[in-house]
C-alpha cells in the first residue's frame, strides 16, 4: 500500500464539500506533519468487556508560510481559524489527494491556529478535535 499524497487542503464551510476558494485552500502542507487518525474512546461494560463508545478525531497539520493558496489572504487572519480562544466559523476540511491518492474528508470542526518557528522557518500550525459516535462521521476517504 502506498502513502497518501496530499496536493492541498480545502477548508469548506458546508457539509457537501463545495465552495472552497483559493482564499480558503492551503498549499505547502509539510509532509508527515499531518495527523488525522480516529482514536477509539473505550468503555468497560458487562463482565469486563470493552466497546468503543465513540471516537475522537485529532487533526494537526503544519503549513509552510502564512498565506492561503491565493498568496494574499493570511491564514491566521480569517474567521475560520481561532487564534485567541474565540469560536471560529465551522469548517469541513478536505485533504485533496494527488494522483491516485484518495481525498480525505472530515466532519465539522473548529480550527485553532498559531505560528511556529521550531523548524527554522515560519510555519502555520492548525489543530482541531472532534468527537463522533461513528468513526466515519469524523474522517473518511472519498
Amino acid at each position: 500500500m502506498s502513502k497518501i499524497v496530499i496536493s492541498e487542503v480545502a477548508l469548506h464551510t458546508n457539509s457537501n464539500y463545495t465552495g472552497a476558494t483559493a482564499a480558503s485552500t492551503l498549499t505547502n502542507v509539510v509532509v508527515d506533519s499531518r495527523e488525522f487518525s480516529p482514536e477509539p474512546n473505550e468503555v468497560i461494560v458487562d463482565a469486563g468487556r470493552k466497546i468503543n463508545e465513540s471516537y475522537t478525531i485529532n487533526f494537526t497539520m503544519r503549513v509552510k508560510g502564512k498565506y492561503f493558496k491565493d498568496g494574499t489572504t493570511e491564514i491566521l487572519g480569517e474567521s475560520i481559524i481561532s487564534t485567541d480562544g474565540s469560536v471560529p466559523t465551522s469548517v469541513y476540511p478536505k485533504f485533496v489527494g494527488a494522483g491516485t491518492s484518495p481525498d480525505i474528508e472530515f466532519g465539522e470542526m473548529w480550527l485553532n491556529g498559531y505560528e511556529s518557528y521550531s523548524n527554522g522557518r515560519v510555519e502555520t500550525v492548525l489543530e482541531a478535535s472532534l468527537e463522533v459516535i461513528q468513526a466515519s462521521d469524523g474522517v473518511t476517504s472519498a
